[in-house]
């Protein structure tokens, strides 16, 4: 490719471009000259045209810019734009490639587009940048991107130009700074509303509508008999599983959040076991939105009873409408206000039997009386000397017979903390030292009340309060008795569900409650036994003694093993 030096800035551009006509398809197989430093353009004749023509001559002749100006009637003069004015008629008769290409012999063809001498703009010959277009102004076109053609001065003043530096920002933000301040029309309020018809109740009829005419789903084939049946009954099955589960969830929320009342309504009568399920606002419970429940008591929303304290062991007198708060589950004694509490029949048996877990349990405390009298003082028996330990056959000193003087004696027993019971003479003028002593096993101390295993009668286990997380609080015999009241289960959902059952009011933690069934699981039958006989003691919790099964030092020994069970379980 031959290169030349630009006549503008003396820099080496290509000598001969052909246009392609991408943009103006009338230019298509022209050639032209162009710098792409300081805009230079300029439409030359072939490279193979005669040495003697004027363009081959004179390259600088024919100067044209990058974009012909517009023609005399789209120039703008002033700011009255009349853009309805009509544009004049272009001859479109003209086609540079009407003819055959260019040969040696052939002139030069004409430039594409003429400027009227009146609008042409004038090139330097110094940097071949236009001139302003406004009449009687000498400055150049400082920027190609203007669009009125004109130095930057004369175009702020226009103030139409496309160009962001020709255009000043704070008279169009002075301008527009205050919309509401702008001409608007005036609004079209109509004298009356337009009436709106709405289809009547019939034309919205589901009746109506034809489902059987409905267009068939489109698939890339046709399904078969066979398929369709098997899908269709695949759908039902799902629909049907779906409302089964529906109705297994509402089921569980109404046995979760129940409450349970032993009601003693009359005087030597049994009480009565109530219950009324899926409380709306558990664990906060009002009796006065239970209507059903107010019905089987006979009360009104405005009457007064008597409900059991568990923890003070007495009994509060409440209003039907008063909130209480209750654990899941709850069992709560209640007495008619007109009833005394020792009319209740079987009452203290209700009282260990409903108690809540961790709470106070035992009968219930004596009414305090005014005026009481106090115990009076036990007498003190007479000091005796230490004897040595009777024989294995108790021994009797035989009583000298009174004499007919001499009063009969009587004699009495005195109690001692010793198994030894001592029969002392009440005859203060006799000199007698006689003393009967008899031998007698002691009595047994009186066992502590476990009503643990009541429990299970109701399906639950006891879990002593404030003893962390779980397992913590639960003995090794419950636990046994938990993990058989709970079994495998088919799924883990009814896992769940019955170990809510088993442990009201615990949180289930599936990691933890697996953990703890592998070390029942693994262990030997003889340690399962010796769990299901402990005591609930100290000995008997199960964090303690599960330290003794097989299954927990096998899970013990793996490495990690004792952090992990430290961390989540202890």
């Amino acid at each position: 490719m031959a290169y030349c030096k630009c006549p503008s800035c003396a820099r080496s551009i290509p000598d001969a471009l052909l246009c392609r006509g991408t943009i103006h398809p009338e230019h298509k197989g022209l050639w032209y000259r162009r710098c792409p430093s300081c805009e230079y353009f300029a439409w030359i004749p072939p490279p193979n045209a005669p040495a003697g023509s004027q363009e081959a001559s004179n390259p600088d002749a024919i100067v044209s810019p990058l974009f012909p100006p517009p023609p005399p009637t789209l120039t703008y003069t002033d700011l009255n734009i009349d853009l309805n004015l009509p544009l004049p008629p272009h001859d479109m008769s003209f086609d540079p490639l009407a003819g055959s290409s260019f040969s040696a012999s052939s002139p030069p063809p004409p430039p594409p587009s003429q400027v009227s001498p009146a609008t042409a703009v004038t090139v330097n010959s110094r940097d071949s940048k236009r001139q302003c277009s406004v009449t009687g102004c000498a400055r150049l076109v400082s920027s190609a991107k203007c669009t009125t053609a004109r130095c930057k001065q004369c175009c702020m003043k226009l103030g139409t130009c496309g160009y962001a530096k020709h255009r000043d920002s704070t008279v169009i933000t002075a301008s527009n700074g205050n919309p509401s301040a702008l001409a608007r029309p005036p609004a079209v309020v109509p004298i009356q509303p337009p009436q709106l018809r709405l289809p009547s109740t019939s034309q919205l009829s589901v009746d109506d509508l034809d489902l059987d005419n409905l267009p068939p789903k489109l698939y890339r084939q046709p399904m078969d008999d066979a398929f369709a049946a098997q899908y269709k009954a695949g759908i039902a099955r799902q629909q049907e599983q779906r409302v089964k589960d529906d109705e297994k969830k509402v089921q569980a929320r109404r046995a979760l959040h129940q409450l349970r009342v032993c009601y003693w309504f009359e005087k030597g009568k049994e009480p009565k076991k109530l219950r009324e399920q899926d409380l709306p606002h558990f664990p906060h419970v009002n009796l006065s939105l239970c209507p059903r429940l107010l019905a089987k008591m006979d009360l009104k929303p405005d009457d007064m009873f008597w409900c059991y304290d568990y923890k003070g062991g007495i009994w509060d007198y409440e209003d039907v409408d008063a909130t209480i708060t209750i654990r899941n589950d709850q069992t709560l004694l209640v007495r008619h206000a007109n009833l005394e509490s020792a009319d209740c029949l079987r009452l203290d048996e209700m009282i260990r039997l409903h108690a809540p877990i961790g709470g106070v349990t035992g009968k219930r405390k004596a009414p305090q009386r005014e005026f009481q009298p106090s115990p009076r003082p036990r007498q003190q028996p007479r000091a005796l000397s230490p004897s040595p330990p009777p024989p294995s056959q108790p021994t009797t000193r035989p009583a000298r017979s009174p004499s007919p003087s001499t009063p009969a004696m009587s004699s009495r027993s005195v109690s001692l903390p010793s198994s030894t019971i001592f029969v002392i003479s009440d005859n203060e003028d006799s000199d007698s030292d006689d003393i009967v002593i008899v031998q007698q096993p002691p009595a047994p101390a009186p066992a502590a009340v476990d009503d643990g295993d009541d429990l299970w009668k109701e399906g639950r286990v006891m879990v002593r309060p404030n003893c962390g997380k779980w397992p913590g609080g639960v003995y090794a015999r419950d636990m046994a008795f938990a993990f058989k009241e709970i079994g495998s289960g088919r799924n883990d959902k009814e896992i769940e569900e019955r170990f809510a059952a088993v442990f009201p009011g615990v949180s289930y933690v599936q990691s933890t409650f697996y953990r703890q069934r592998s070390f029942w699981q693994k262990s030997t039958q003889e340690e399962r036994d010796a769990g299901e006989r402990m005591a609930r003691t100290k000995d008997g919790d199960w964090v303690v003694w599960r330290r003794k099964l097989s299954g927990h030092v096998a899970f013990m020994s793996k490495s990690g093993g004792g952090k992990r069970v430290k961390q989540e379980e202890v």
